[in-house]
């Protein structure tokens, strides 16, 4: 899954992909200034099937 953070240190705003396993383990960093303090924002998906529905 691709999640999204963002750095309240540097106001980086950054995706990264990932398993739930990892997700879980929450230790992630900003990949512009290394800070830890990070927050998860609200993002919409796209499901995409492969029929239309009926």
């Amino acid at each position: 899954m691709i999640y999204e953070y963002h750095c309240r240190k540097c106001q980086e705003v950054f995706s990264v992909q990932m398993s739930l396993a990892e997700h879980d383990r929450g230790d992630l960093i900003c990949p512009r200034c290394q800070s830890r303090d990070v927050d998860q924002r609200m993002t919409g998906f796209f499901a995409q099937t492969p029929r239309k529905a009926a």
